[in-house]
């Protein structure tokens, strides 16, 4: 009955007027949970230090596919002549990325250990790696805490503008949120957009810097496997959080939510026609293989 009272609403409020509330809601968010922090957390844009970062034209996005297990040395270094975006769990990977996006969750132990490593890696003066953290589930009030220590140069709180898909046009309202961002996000760190997944939000935020060729790895899918095992140190006590069998969860259909299989195709074409940029694929298993262009690798001289 909630869920149908929503779409109701959803249905009848006019795109513009639905956008207008969003903007202020989620600038609302952040300046409530900024209250919590008090000097713990920069409140610097954070775009336009991605911006000033920026020296390439190709980003990689990581995700926890076990099809990450296909990389090997060779593509690592590539990765590391480029850009890339870690998300969520990514991070207790050795390979360290020049971004993560990490959304925390009502698990405070897990939380915890994003927290210890966000630590070990802001000592990593090679890379000096930007986290972009999203408040997810948690508790706005244990925020102050999960904080502490970290350094407010490089660890950021962001959210995201939501299309509005409950609207027959959809690819339109994913091409009217990225307009909107466009100007929101030199304002305020109201930053990316987003429908249920940090890839959509990693993907987005960089069509908007500007790069010109954004590559998904480790974005499978089709089911719910890793790309680490229980022996791998790294991932002591990690779980996927995934069903144990099926498609990944953000590739299912659920209330408000787009299936990420179809939500990257709008994106990519939005990529195409609007920012001369593509999104392109590594691997030949993920529901996503035949939608994207196949990435090619650089060969060994």
């Amino acid at each position: 009955m909630f869920n149908f009272l929503r779409y109701f609403i959803y249905k009848i409020i006019p795109s513009s007027l639905y956008y207008q509330i969003a903007t202020i809601v989620k600038k609302r968010r952040l300046d409530k949970i900024q209250k919590y922090l008090i000097d713990q957390i920069s409140t610097k844009l954070i775009f336009n230090i991605l911006q000033k970062r920026q020296k390439s034209e190709k980003l990689f996005i990581f995700g926890s596919g076990s099809s990450i297990n296909e990389l090997n040395h060779s593509n690592y270094e590539e990765i590391n002549r480029n850009c890339s975006i870690g998300i969520n769990k990514w991070i207790f990977h050795d390979f360290v990325t020049n971004y993560y996006m990490i959304e925390l969750t009502a698990d405070d132990n897990l939380n915890q250990k994003f927290k210890l490593k966000i630590l070990f890696l802001q000592k990593n003066k090679i890379k000096n790696p930007i986290f972009l953290i999203h408040k997810g589930r948690i508790n706005p009030k244990k925020i102050k805490t999960w904080m502490q220590g970290m350094d407010p140069k490089s660890v950021f709180l962001y959210e995201y503008i939501r299309p509005d898909t409950f609207k027959k046009n959809v690819k339109s309202q994913f091409a009217k949120t990225l307009e909107l961002l466009s100007n929101i996000n030199k304002k305020s760190n109201v930053l990316t957009l987003g429908v249920g997944a940090t890839l959509e939000r990693a993907i987005s935020l960089t069509l908007l810097l500007g790069y010109s060729k954004i590559i998904i790895l480790g974005i499978d899918l089709k089911n719910t496997k890793v790309f680490w095992s229980k022996k791998d140190k790294n991932f002591k006590d990690i779980e996927s959080g995934q069903n144990v069998s099926g498609y990944h969860l953000t590739a299912t259909k659920l209330f408000g939510r787009f299936p990420l299989q179809e939500s990257v195709v709008i994106l990519d074409e939005l990529a195409r026609e609007y920012f001369n940029s593509k999104i392109l694929i590594s691997t030949k298993n993920s529901l996503l293989s035949n939608k994207l262009d196949k990435y090619k690798w650089k060969k060994n001289d």
